[in-house]
C-alpha cells in the first residue's frame, strides 16, 4: 500500500504545488494604463510594458502588487500607486473564478476623490445570498473590506490614496 500512496502524492504535487490565479479585468477608464511591481535584473521597478484598459491580467490568488496607474483621462500626467490584493480562493468563490473575470473599474469620482487627499478602498466580492445567478458586488468606503466580508466572499481589494511614487521606486 505504500508504494501507492507514494505514487498518488507525486502524481498529485503538481497540481497541489501549481499556484492558483485570478483573473482580473480592469474596465475603466479606457485607455489607463496599469503597470505592477516587479524585480528585473534583481532590481525592484515596475513592469516596462503595461497592460491598456480594458484588459485582462492573471494574478496570483493570495498575493498584494503595487500598481501604477497612467493615462487616466481628464487627468493628464496624473501617476497613482494603488495596492491590489487579491484574495485566496474560497470553497464559495471556486466555481466562480474558474469561469470569469473579477472586474475592476475607476470612475472619475474615485479618482477625483483620491486627488483630494481621500483614501479610497473598492472590495470586490461574491455575496453569499445571491438573488439569481453568480452575480458580484462592490464595497467602498472605511469599512469597505469588513463589510465585504461580512456579506460574502472577498475576491480582490483595490487600495488607492495620494502617494507619489513608492520609496522603493524612487529615481
Amino acid at each position: 500500500m505504500r508504494p501507492c500512496v507514494i505514487l498518488a502524492i507525486l502524481f498529485l504535487a503538481p497540481a497541489v504545488s501549481a499556484q492558483q490565479r485570478t483573473q482580473v479585468f480592469f474596465k475603466e477608464p479606457s485607455g489607463m494604463k496599469v503597470f505592477w511591481f516587479t524585480t528585473k535584473d534583481g532590481k525592484p521597478s515596475f513592469s516596462t510594458t503595461p497592460l491598456e484598459t480594458p484588459g485582462r491580467f492573471n494574478f496570483v490568488q493570495g498575493a498584494i502588487y503595487r500598481l501604477k496607474l497612467t493615462h487616466l483621462a481628464g487627468h493628464a500626467g496624473l501617476e497613482l500607486f494603488p495596492t491590489l490584493e487579491v484574495a485566496p480562493v474560497t470553497p464559495h468563490s471556486r466555481e466562480f473564478l474558474t469561469h470569469n473575470a473579477v472586474p475592476i473599474s475607476l470612475t472619475d469620482d474615485d479618482v477625483n476623490q483620491v486627488v483630494k487627499g481621500n483614501f479610497l478602498v473598492k472590495v470586490v466580492y461574491l455575496p453569499i445570498q445571491n438573488g439569481g445567478g453568480e452575480q458580484i458586488a462592490l464595497a467602498s468606503g472605511q469599512d469597505a473590506v469588513r463589510e465585504a466580508a461580512r456579506r460574502g466572499s472577498i475576491l480582490v481589494i483595490l487600495r488607492l490614496g495620494n502617494i507619489d511614487r513608492p520609496p522603493t521606486d524612487k529615481k
